[in-house]
């Protein structure tokens, strides 16, 4: 894959940056896979630190095999995302690679949701196949999104969280044109029943991502704070949001534009939402969730949350 050009946001360079990438501190590549160590140069290159975006990201891995590059920093990415709670890597896929995953996206809407249990497939208007806007456990159903899961995204996913990992739910989203409702404020830390709460989702754009079609917005530093409370909503796909959202919360918040291809990675206590689809256009991304392999899940207490919310959206015709 070759380097992107350039970031939407953000120029080269950019004042009081490259002393991160710099910073004798982040030399070591203590807990880092052996085959993300190769070389000196970097992997990413800072581009601005106020934005956590990184550019270019040289890795290929499309569907054709998986092939790091020698000579990058990956300390550097996982320095940003332990201090801020996410890193913004920006052409993670090239143009080629996201027309491969779209059409094997739309290949998967016409040939596998059928077979799929109705609480793995959501609707904003039940039934209606064009407001179609999650799908769950993806990798469970098809050997291409269990490859690109599995096997060509973990190894970020082990860097960032410094150890071995859980590929635990792969999940499509999508915003329908002028209908996609907003994502309630929220930490993904208090859908997953584990202990420590050491885990993270990364996120693909498909389409661009824009304050028009509903982009996500990141509490900076936010997962530092630990879980917050949660209660209730009515917003399918996203049952818990937060109780309270604070004017301090507001004033860190980051707004995430992408471009298709960009990928986002955030730490499961990041307090985060996005905004709903007032656009005539798609807001279609890939969303892929990792346990670090050191953590507990409490299994039981997930069955029953499950069990109840399954009910409960049967009960209101939303499954």
């Amino acid at each position: 894959m070759k380097p992107s050009a350039e970031l939407a946001e953000g120029a080269a360079g950019a004042a009081g940056c490259h002393h991160v990438a710099e910073d004798s501190g982040l030399s070591g590549t203590s807990a880092i896979p052996p085959s993300l160590t190769h070389g000196t140069g970097p992997m990413f290159e800072m581009v601005s630190c106020i934005d956590n975006q990184f550019t270019p990201c040289y890795i290929s891995h499309s569907v054709k095999g998986c092939h790091m590059q020698t000579g990058y920093k990956p300390q550097v990415v996982k320095h940003v995302f332990d201090r801020d709670g996410f890193v913004i890597l920006r052409g993670f896929l090239d143009e080629q690679e996201v027309g491969e995953v779209r059409e094997n996206v739309e290949r998967y809407i016409e040939e596998v949701i059928p077979a799929m249990p109705s609480e793995q497939v959501y609707y904003e208007v039940p039934e209606r196949k064009e407001t179609l806007k999650q799908l769950q456990k993806m990798h469970t159903h098809d050997p291409f999104f269990e490859e690109l899961f599995v096997r060509r995204l973990s190894p970020l996913a082990e860097v960032l969280l410094d150890g071995d990992v859980i590929p635990t739910n792969m999940q499509y989203f999508n915003k329908p044109p002028g209908i996609g409702k907003p994502t309630p404020v929220h930490q993904d830390g208090f859908y997953f029943k584990i202990k420590p709460k050491e885990a993270l989702t990364m996120w693909l754009a498909l389409d661009q991502v824009d304050d028009e079609n509903g982009c996500i917005r990141y509490v900076r530093g936010a997962h530092k704070q630990g879980l917050r409370e949660h209660a209730r909503t009515q917003t399918l796909g996203f049952s818990q949001g937060l109780v309270t959202f604070t004017d301090e919360d507001r004033r860190a918040e980051t707004t995430i534009q992408a471009e298709p291809g960009d990928l986002s990675a955030h730490h499961c206590l990041m307090v985060h939402r996005a905004d709903g689809n007032s656009s005539g256009r798609q807001r279609r991304a890939l969303g892929f969730i990792y346990y670090s392999a050191r953590v507990e899940e409490d299994t039981a207490e997930m069955e029953v949350y499950q069990t109840s919310l399954i009910a409960d959206l049967k009960r209101q015709g939303k499954i």
